[in-house]
């Protein structure tokens, strides 16, 4: 069997489509980036990113993205919004936090093996 699957895998490429989502109570960080997910692979992960602010405009929670390590030009999530965004050759993503919030984040991993 497995030299089967070998054979297969040795032919062509396997595409893999994972999705993961989640909600986290934000702070403010300071500045420091929260982190969500790391690449340690060599693979070149391509990603469709959803944040969902469920704070309340008192105190004007919001949340940016950081992809790479880089903040997302842009990419601001304001209380009671929701932002999405498409990006390939993700090595990391993660958060900064300015007040407290409840965010849904999802995010799909999609590649090929």
């Amino acid at each position: 069997m497995m030299n089967q699957l070998e054979d297969y895998y040795d032919k062509s490429l396997c595409a893999i489509n994972d999705i993961v989502s989640f909600t986290i109570n934000l702070g403010d960080t300071g500045g420091d980036i929260l982190p969500i997910w790391n690449n340690d692979t060599n693979s070149i992960i391509n990603s469709t990113i959803i944040i969902e602010n469920k704070g309340s405009n008192t105190g004007s929670p919001k949340a940016a993205l950081i992809v790479n390590r880089i903040p997302v030009k842009g990419f601001m999530v304001n209380p009671n919004t929701v932002r999405t965004i498409t990006m390939d050759n993700i090595k990391s993503i993660g958060l900064i936090g300015t007040g407290i919030a409840n965010i849904k984040f999802a995010f799909s991993l999609n590649y090929k093996f």
